[in-house]
């Protein structure tokens, strides 16, 4: 279930309109939205762009990824948030996290501590969003769960850090967790055991290094995108994570 990020009516409905569009486009991501929650819950990524979502699918997705029932339920419950009917302390919560504000961070903790896990209306969960290295290991140590999963297969603290090319952060939680562990993760650690690990013994990927590569942006300006399972692909990803981390070594190696 999704935590409010944000109480304006603009910006959930911004974003749910895109995720319309790219689910009837058939990426991936939206996809496992739609089958997640809403009017398409349960149902396949090939159903569900089939049956082409518009954005009112959206935004019912979006009020049930919350909680609510219809869209005018959750958006009854933004206006009592903006007019401070209802309290949302996950705003205050996410805010801090991405301004890197570790004291506002444990005093939202210290009052609700289950937020360590809370995932945004983004998709985003706290974790993820952890612009230092300082920040991680202050929500790791607050219960974050660092192999959870956001919204996608595959979306975990590390992949986010190692997507955006926080490497201080991939080193914080990969200390931790390494999930989903595939060769991405090896590659921006420069684990060169983990890599090895990630080819059999005639040079074939094995299929964990291959799988749960749905999740691959850490925000939506990114550009919508599938991945495939071509080997080249795969091996492509890994060293532009390689050298987004500066692993010279996971270079050499890949």
């Amino acid at each position: 279930m999704l935590k409010l990020y944000s109480a304006e009516n603009d910006f959930h409905s911004h974003y749910l309109a895109r995720l319309a569009a790219e689910a009837r486009a058939g990426y991936a991501e939206a996809l496992h939205r739609f089958a997640a929650y809403g009017p398409y819950a349960g149902m396949s990524g090939s159903e569900i762009q089939v049956a082409a979502p518009t954005m009112i699918d959206a935004f019912e997705t979006g009020a049930a990824e919350h909680g609510f029932g219809t869209w005018r339920e959750f958006e009854l419950y933004l206006e009592a948030v903006r007019e401070r009917r209802e309290k949302a302390p996950s705003m205050r919560l996410f805010r801090a996290v991405e301004n890197d504000d570790l004291d506002k961070v444990r005093t939202s903790l210290d009052d609700d501590a289950s937020l360590a896990n809370a995932v945004a209306s983004t998709g985003k969960s706290a974790l993820q969003k952890s612009p230092s290295r300082a920040m991680a290991e202050l929500l790791l140590a607050r219960g974050a769960d660092p192999a959870r999963e956001a919204t996608v297969p595959g979306s975990t603290g590390i992949l986010h850090a190692v997507l955006w090319g926080f490497t201080d952060v991939v080193d914080a939680i990969g200390e931790h967790s390494r999930a989903p562990g595939n060769l991405r993760v090896a590659a921006a650690l420069g684990d060169l055991a983990m890599i090895d690990t990630a080819f059999d013994a005639d040079g074939t990927l094995t299929p964990a290094a291959r799988a749960v590569r749905d999740y691959y942006r850490p925000n939506y300006g990114w550009y919508p995108w599938s991945p495939s399972d071509s080997a080249q692909e795969v091996l492509d990803e890994a060293l532009i994570l390689a050298a987004t981390h500066n692993r010279i070594d996971a270079m050499d190696a890949l």
